[in-house]
């Protein structure tokens, strides 16, 4: 294996533990907190290291909970956070999908 390679999965892993852990959790119930009524559902690009196909669905969600609640991108504030991934047999790749409620912190 290519040291450029080990590196670059020893610094993935974590990165998607990470993710992954915070993803599964859901933000403490707040009354300073907007959401909206409907859920987002995105998936993001194929990619051979699971923690880096989390992350690129995570960007993915972000982006389009933007386009249709602007203000209301957060991953980390959203309600009913949840996270598939699956890998594909031939390729080897893993993809993700995630939905969840966006919100929003309540400025004071």
């Amino acid at each position: 294996m290519k040291p450029g390679y080990i590196l670059f999965v020893m610094f993935a892993a974590p990165l998607g533990i990470l993710f992954a852990t915070q993803g599964a959790g859901a933000p403490p119930e707040r009354a300073d907190m907007t959401c909206v009524d409907k859920r987002v559902t995105s998936y993001g690009y194929t990619h051979p290291q699971v923690a880096l196909a989390e992350l690129a669905a995570i960007v993915t969600w972000q982006g389009d909970a933007e386009k249709k609640n602007p203000g209301l991108s957060n991953w980390h504030l959203a309600r009913g956070r949840s996270m598939n991934c699956r890998q594909f047999k031939k390729s080897g790749h893993f993809q993700c999908v995630l939905s969840a409620t966006p919100c929003r912190m309540n400025k004071s």
